[in-house]
């Protein structure tokens, strides 16, 4: 009787210990993270920002929890990186220019270059940082970007010159403030989300802003006039960001879904900023509003108007040795906007120094040398390895090898030493556990 109970205590016990140790992460409490979002709920972004953190949450079979905080009912556009990196919010999403002169890599991208469309901008923006990788962005784990379609002059009185842009009060941000102030204009800085009540109540005249706003934040209400100086439109990055000790903390899977769905939604995102624009100008049209095109010798003029504030930017790139991120944005800017047929006037950006023109050309030339030797390297060795098991080896291999070898390194360096970038060697760490991999990580750079 004794034996039997003591039996059942062991198996019991094992039973018990079985459970804890195979069954606790099915038991463990889902891993919560707040999500603040400035967009209004009903805009077309934050609904893509609540559906990526409902698939975030499906993909990981409820172990992560996302509540979502829309129209910056948790951190002001403003407030989001600060609130993001203090921990206020794991997630966020808002604006680089809502922080003006705080992100001076990420200003590139809101150069007045004339974006055709909310694809081609957002496709640069995450092409961009995946490739420069900005010291200004190493505190958080960006998520993704994306970006909107040409900003746009939307007035409440017609703005057919560069004449009537004279002395205009025009709401603006980040970089666009530059651009209003080469227009004549007077520059009032605020987010968005001011701009109906400024517009209503006369505190600004006009706004510089994508198409889109006319129905997406209802300004198409409080405005006339739309006028369409794509010429010098400019875009503005978006990020989604996470608290860096907060994705650290999550297990190597999670990240990997968190990474995968993120790139699924770069797309949706661009789809969804140009069918915003689209929307946007109907609904404007619908209201009774005028929407004024520019002749082609209007064009012009603005478009020289702002050519001295991209030919500002470059020298002072230059003048740091960081001219190789503007240098890329607008190399990636002509060659979508060629394909879609979008033409514009010659601004700074084809004025640009000849030799650095050169050296950013044959930085990439030599770049995609120094991966053929890799190439070559990697085959002649692994002929060699079978050569040798019917005969000797191939005369001369590692001599052929070493100078392949010394080829890549000094060809790959020069390219990233162009792009002031580091060459990363994750394969050294990527089979380590978590904690390890974090360790090991500034090594393998």
């Amino acid at each position: 009787m004794r034996t039997n109970r003591c039996l059942r205590t062991v198996v019991c016990g094992m039973v018990l210990w079985l459970v804890g140790v195979w069954g606790g992460p099915v038991w463990a409490a889902p891993i919560r993270l707040t999500y603040s979002n400035f967009f209004p709920p009903t805009h077309f972004n934050s609904k893509l920002g609540e559906s990526w953190a409902r698939e975030i949450e499906t993909r990981t079979n409820g172990r992560i929890k996302i509540p979502y905080f829309p129209g910056g009912t948790l951190l002001k556009p403003a407030e989001t990186f600060d609130g993001v990196l203090k921990g206020i919010a794991d997630i966020g999403m808002s604006c680089f220019a809502y922080n003006r002169g705080r992100f001076s890599t990420m200003e590139a991208l809101d150069l007045p270059i004339g974006y055709p469309s909310g694809m081609v901008a957002t496709r640069i923006a995450n092409d961009f940082v995946k490739t420069f990788n900005p010291e200004e962005l190493s505190e958080v784990k960006v998520l993704y970007l994306h970006a909107h379609g040409p900003g746009l002059l939307h007035s409440k009185k017609p703005v057919r010159t560069l004449a009537d842009m004279k002395g205009l009060k025009v709401r603006a941000t980040g970089f666009s403030s530059k651009v209003v102030g080469a227009l004549d204009a007077s520059a009032v800085g605020m987010p968005q989300s001011g701009a109906y009540e400024a517009l209503q109540k006369g505190v600004v005249e006009a706004t510089f802003s994508p198409i889109e706003v006319l129905k997406g934040w209802r300004q198409a209400e409080v405005i006339r006039f739309t006028t369409d100086c794509h010429v010098v439109g400019y875009t503005t990055a978006m990020y989604i960001i996470i608290n860096r000790d907060k994705w650290n903390a999550l297990p190597p899977d999670i990240q990997r879904i968190f990474e995968e769905v993120s790139a699924g939604w770069i797309p949706m995102h661009a789809e969804g900023w140009d069918a915003a624009d689209a929307e946007g100008r109907e609904y404007s049209l619908s209201l009774g509003n005028e929407i004024i095109t520019l002749p082609e010798e209007e064009s012009t003029r603005w478009s020289e108007a702002v050519s001295p504030i991209i030919e500002d930017y470059i020298k002072k790139a230059e003048s740091k040795g960081s001219l190789a991120g503007p240098m890329w944005i607008l190399s990636e800017r002509r060659s979508p906007n060629a394909r879609a047929g979008h033409d514009r006037p010659e601004t700074g950006i084809d004025r640009m120094p000849a030799f650095s023109r050169g050296a950013f050309r044959l930085a990439d030339s030599l770049n995609v040398f120094a991966g053929s030797c890799f190439v070559a390297m990697t085959a002649l060795t692994s002929v060699d390895v079978v050569v040798r098991i019917f005969r000797d080896p191939i005369p001369g291999t590692s001599d052929i090898v070493g100078f392949l070898g010394s080829a890549v390194a000094a060809f790959a360096a020069a390219h990233r030493t162009v792009k002031r970038d580091h060459m990363p060697v994750d394969v050294m760490v990527s089979g380590l556990f978590r904690e390890d991999q974090q360790t090991g990580r500034p090594f393998s750079r």
